[in-house]
């Protein structure tokens, strides 16, 4: 009896070594028609070179936004984010400024892989975008909570993946292609909610003629901006209910633009700014 019960402890641990290790299906499938609220915050710094002088400034942001899967048809999910309030404090050349964000909403359709199918609408306080600017409009928002979309199957911890978006620059203009690449960190409890520890770095090149952008370029030389978009977060998903729970990380960016009718040629750019995501309710 005791041979035969030390032979099934054997065979058991066997096969829980030969197991895979714990893993998990991320996917981007809220509960339609429950609301959940968040907090974001901004701050960051900017240094600007031009004509042999330098500026330095300071900025940063408080928003308060809602989040609500209003249908699913599919494995697309309509979404809303509603902008709630915000505010905005730039502080440069000693000159400081304080303004209140625009309100509204943008609704649109996210595939269960928390990719972005289609903007819907997007409308900030009664007007609406149909084409938002990257970096300032719906479309930069919509984007931001996801970071580039899930793996096509499970993953564990240690695993990786990436992605690569295109994001427009300006109405019918160029577009920009951001890499996305995240590690599945841990598989945890966070704030009593079953979550995906993921850390994502990006990166954009951006190279764009300067007469896109509706500035002279002067002579016969084009002249174009560049510029590289880069950041990394680390963010807590519940994957259980579809939900990211709070979120951390710097985004920055390095520009060079071409002044050729000022004496000293290129303006350079350098910004980086930390955020800081977290839903506020219990």
């Amino acid at each position: 009896m005791r041979k035969h019960c030390s032979a099934v402890f054997m065979s058991v641990l066997l096969v829980t070594a030969l197991l895979p290790a714990h893993a998990v299906v991320l996917r981007f499938q809220p509960e339609v028609g429950d609301t959940h609220r968040y907090k974001l915050s901004m701050s960051g710094r900017m240094t600007m070179e031009m004509m042999g002088e330098t500026m330095r400034g300071e900025t940063t942001a408080e928003m308060d936004y809602a989040e609500k899967a209003l249908s699913r048809e599919g494995d697309v999910t309509r979404h809303q984010t509603e902008l709630l309030s915000g505010t905005l404090s730039m502080t440069m050349a000693g000159q400081s400024e304080t303004m209140d964000l625009p309100t509204g909403r943008l609704v649109a359709d996210i595939d269960s892989r928390g990719k972005l199918v289609e903007m819907v609408e997007a409308d900030f306080e009664g007007q609406a975008m149909q084409q938002p600017f990257m970096g300032s409009g719906p479309e930069s928002m919509s984007t931001s909570f996801h970071y580039g979309a899930f793996p096509e199957g499970d993953v564990k911890e240690g695993d990786t993946w990436s992605d690569t978006i295109s994001m427009p620059l300006s109405p019918d203009g160029a577009e920009v292609e951001m890499t996305f690449t995240s590690e599945l960190l841990a598989l945890t409890t966070f704030q009593s909610r079953k979550c995906a520890k993921i850390r994502t770095s990006f990166n954009a090149p951006l190279d764009m003629d300067m007469a896109e952008l509706g500035v002279p370029s002067g002579d016969d030389e084009s002249g174009a901006m560049q510029a590289t978009l880069k950041g990394d977060m680390l963010m807590y998903y519940d994957y259980e209910n579809s939900l990211y729970v709070y979120g951390e990380g710097t985004m920055g960016m390095d520009m060079s633009m071409p002044m050729p009718d000022m004496p000293g040629g290129d303006m350079t750019t350098k910004m980086i700014m930390n955020l800081k995501m977290a839903m506020v309710e219990p």
